[in-house]
């Protein structure tokens, strides 16, 4: 069923969390002033959360495609004549 679905090691609902720890690490190293602080602390959380066994399968390929362009974006904005 739908539920089910949801409910299992790959469904929506843990990839939701692993979006959860991602962007929770993220904000982490931006509160202490890190550079790059959604990137690296990203990764990091992705990381340790898929440390604890409960990570799902990979992410849907669209959406790490928008994953994928939303960071590169970002990163771009950063560059700056001065940087």
């Amino acid at each position: 069923t739908r539920s089910e679905k949801l409910a299992s090691p790959g469904g929506a609902a843990a990839q939701a969390a692993q979006i959860l720890a991602a962007g929770l690490g993220g904000l982490a190293f931006h509160l202490l002033g890190l550079p790059a602080a959604w990137l690296s602390g990203a990764v990091l959380g992705a990381v340790l959360w898929g440390l604890t066994g409960f990570a799902p399968r990979p992410i849907p390929r669209p959406l790490a495609d928008a994953a994928m362009l939303l960071a590169g974006a970002t990163m771009g904005a950063g560059v700056t004549p001065e940087a």
